[in-house]
């Protein structure tokens, strides 16, 4: 969970906020590790996150954001992509794909080092509330998953 299902959480976190129900299910390794982990989160205006992590098989690994009209599909390695397409009802698929130099936590690095060159310690893009409520987030489904770490 610690390893790889913050990403799923984190994209949910980011587009739909703080969940109102957390539900949660996870299978074990014969070492105890938390192989995989299955999350329905719900949000007070109805909408679902259904989420899932595994080191037990090679996924795709994409975000796939449904809406009522179409959908964003955030391509592999969703995390760290270099496209998206967007499906709309009734029209063709569009593609957008950009160029990056890094996976990505270059980028936090850099935006670290601008906000404390510019004297801030919080970043206008991430707070410290956001952190705290992933944080919670993550607490939150491994107390319903029964994943434990000593």
């Amino acid at each position: 969970m610690l390893d790889i299902g913050i990403y799923p959480l984190f994209l949910s976190y980011l587009i739909l906020g703080k969940p109102t129900t957390v539900k949660a299910s996870a299978n074990f390794g014969s070492t105890g590790v938390d192989e995989q982990c299955g999350m329905v989160l719900t949000y007070p205006d109805g909408q679902l996150a259904l989420l899932d992590s595994t080191i037990m098989a090679d996924t795709d690994c994409i975000g796939l954001i449904q809406g009522e009209t179409g959908q964003i599909r955030i391509h592999s390695r969703f995390h760290e992509t270099k496209g998206v397409t967007l499906r709309q009802q009734d029209q063709p698929d569009q593609l957008f794909t950009f160029e990056r130099t890094t996976f990505g936590y270059d980028y936090e690095a850099q935006h670290v080092m601008q906000c404390l060159a510019e004297g801030k310690t919080e970043s206008p893009l991430w707070s410290l509330e956001d952190s705290l409520n992933l944080m919670e987030l993550l607490d939150a489904v491994q107390a319903e998953a029964g994943i434990v770490y000593a």
